[in-house]
């Protein structure tokens, strides 16, 4: 994975390599928080993880390639490589 400009928002994070459906992409990291920011991602309406590794550039899309689990960020279907990795904010 590698980060870089994104023309949805900002920074992103692109596939290296070509991704299968269903890959654990990566785990997210962070600290807990109750306060909202740049890349805090809300658990609940109480809770929230600032995300303190590459994770934490993953942007929304109401098509995404990936989706959170309890396990991290797991492709939805094939990525290609150069391909930014998103996923729904609304899940």
């Amino acid at each position: 994975m590698r980060v870089g400009p994104s023309a949805i928002h900002g920074l992103g994070l692109f596939a290296a390599a070509p991704l299968a459906a269903e890959v654990v992409v990566g785990r997210l990291e962070g600290v807990l928080t109750d306060e909202d920011g740049m890349h805090v991602l809300w658990l609940s309406d109480d809770l929230a993880i600032e995300l303190t590794n590459d994770l934490r550039y993953v942007n929304h899309s109401g098509d995404p390639n990936g989706a959170l689990t309890d396990l991290g960020l797991v492709t939805l279907r094939p990525v290609d490589p150069g391909e930014e990795l998103t996923h729904d904010y609304g899940w």
